[in-house]
C-alpha cells in the first residue's frame, strides 16, 4: 500500500526490506542536524523512505554531507537524499504547472536539465520530460547543467525540486571521495 498522500519534504531511497533501518538512520541524522521533532516513514514502494523535516530541505543534503567527511559511518542505510519542494499529483498539467514556478528560478542565462525517477505510473518518460522542458525556456545542458529539476514519480503523487548538480546527496559516492 502507497503511503504517499503525507506531506513530505525528504526522499531517501535504501537497500530493498532495509527501510525500517533508513528511517530509524534519517530521523536520528535530523535529530542531530538540530530538528527537534523529524518523521520518516516507509512510503509503500520497495527501498523509498519519505521524510518531514522542520529543517530547510535544500541544506539538509549539504549539511549530511559535512557529517559524512568527519564521519562516514553516520550514514548507513541511506542511498541517496533528496530534498522535495512541491508534492502534486501525478498529471502532465500539474507537472507544467510546477514547472512554470521553478522556471522563474533559473536565470535567464543559466542551463538545466530534468532528472527523472518513476515509480507505478503508466506515463511514459518523454512524455513527463517535456511536460517540464514545455514551461523552462531555458537552455538544455544534459551533461553540465547549473540547475536539476528533480522528479521523483511514486504513483499518484510526485515530488519535485530545484537543485544545483551538488544538492542531491549520493552516500556511496561521497564516502568513496573521502
Amino acid at each position: 500500500m502507497l503511503r504517499v498522500d503525507r506531506r513530505f519534504n525528504l526522499l531517501a531511497t535504501c537497500p530493498r526490506n532495509r527501510e525500517f533501518f533508513a528511517i530509524r538512520g534519517l530521523e536520528s541524522i535530523l535529530m542531530d542536524l538540530g530538528d527537534e521533532s523529524p518523521t520518516a516513514w516507509k512510503s509503500g514502494i520497495s527501498g523509498v523512505v519519505l521524510g518531514l523535516t522542520g529543517l530547510d530541505q535544500y541544506e539538509v543534503p549539504y549539511r549530511v554531507r559535512e557529517l559524512l567527511s568527519w564521519n562516514p559511518w553516520v550514514v548507513r542505510d541511506i542511498k541517496r537524499l533528496v530534498p522535495i519542494e512541491f508534492v502534486v499529483d501525478t498529471d502532465l498539467e500539474e507537472f507544467t504547472r510546477v514547472a512554470g514556478e521553478l522556471a522563474r528560478r533559473i536565470p535567464g542565462d543559466a542551463s538545466y536539465k530534468v532528472e527523472l525517477r518513476r515509480r507505478y505510473t503508466q506515463l511514459r518518460r518523454m512524455e513527463i520530460i517535456d511536460a517540464f522542458a514545455s514551461a523552462i525556456p531555458r537552455r538544455v545542458s544534459l551533461e553540465e547543467p547549473d540547475y536539476i529539476v528533480w522528479v521523483e514519480v511514486l504513483g499518484p503523487k510526485t515530488g519535485v525540486s530545484l537543485v544545483r548538480p551538488d544538492g542531491v546527496l549520493y552516500v556511496e559516492r561521497e564516502v568513496t571521495r573521502l
